[in-house]
Order: C-alpha cells, then sequence, then structure tokens
C-alpha cells in the first residue's frame, strides 16, 4: 500500500516554494533568458548582435557589408529585431549600439575593447604559467603531467567556445 504523505509533502512544498519571493524572482529571469535564447541564438540575429558587439556601434550599410546581406533592408530588419528585443538601442544618423547583455552562450565571454573572449583562455593561462612556477620550483613528472593534462582541458575548451561562436 502507498502511503498518501509523500504526495501531500510535495503539495505543501511547493506551495511554500511558489510563495518564497527570490525563487519565483529567479524563475522569472530564468524564464525571460530562455525566451531571449529562443528568439536569438543559433540564427542570423545572434549573428548580427555579435558582430554589432564588436564593432560597438555600426550603421546598417556596416553590418550588410560584414555580414555579406545582398540588401539594407535585411540588415535593418535584423537590426530592428535586436531593438524589439532590447539588445540594440537606435542611436541618431540611423547608427546602431549594441546593449550588453549575457544570455545562453555569452555568459562563458567577457568583451575586450573590439574582442570577445572566452574566460576558459584565462584559466589555460593560468594552469599553464602554475605549471611552469611548479615545475621549475620542483621538477617532477606528477606536477608535468597534471598541470599539463588541465592546461590541455582548458586549451580543448577554449577551442570549442571559439567554434560556438
Amino acid at each position: 500500500m502507498v502511503s498518501p504523505y509523500p504526495s501531500c509533502f510535495t503539495v505543501a512544498l511547493k506551495g511554500y516554494l511558489s510563495s518564497y519571493w527570490p525563487l519565483t524572482h529567479v524563475s522569472r529571469l530564468l524564464e525571460k533568458e530562455r525566451e531571449l535564447v529562443k528568439d536569438v541564438q543559433l540564427r542570423t540575429a545572434y549573428r548580427v548582435y555579435l558582430c554589432l558587439l564588436k564593432s560597438r556601434t555600426a550603421s546598417a550599410k556596416d553590418i550588410q557589408k560584414a555580414m555579406g546581406f545582398p540588401t539594407v533592408a535585411q540588415a535593418r530588419y535584423h537590426l530592428n529585431k535586436l531593438v524589439d528585443l532590447g539588445l540594440a538601442k537606435e542611436g541618431e544618423a540611423a547608427t546602431y549600439e549594441a546593449t550588453e547583455r549575457k544570455f545562453g552562450i555569452l555568459r562563458f565571454f567577457f568583451r575586450i575593447r573590439n574582442s570577445i573572449l572566452p574566460l576558459s583562455l584565462f584559466y589555460s593561462a593560468f594552469f599553464g604559467l602554475l605549471t611552469l612556477v611548479l615545475l621549475f620550483r620542483s621538477p617532477s613528472i606528477e606536477i608535468l603531467l597534471l598541470g599539463g593534462l588541465i592546461t590541455t582541458k582548458e586549451i580543448a575548451d577554449t577551442y570549442m567556445f571559439y567554434a560556438m561562436l
């Protein structure tokens, strides 16, 4: 015979958690991010957003040339879509400026000037330097193997993240 207590407990716990404000707030934020990722990720608008992020401000003509669109209207369509999603602002003289937001795979990247770099690049540099320092301090095959393995893994992650862009 199955006891009714687990289902009653589950219902009570769900009611308590749904009334707890921070959890519902976080779940609403995650839902908004899922919608944004669904609207933008892996589409032409996402590539236009990356192009706009790299150049900071650009006109529709600049985006058309950079993306290889046949017409300016196509670039303007995608830029207006980004404005509607809150990922870009339309400035004066028909220029667009990227609004920097972290969503989807972009959470693992940051921007320095006109470059978008993955965080794993710095992890690989850190572990590589740490391995070299430890090797010079006390040479050991274990340090070389462990440090080399971790550094190689981070370099592979960096390559994978660049491939996703």
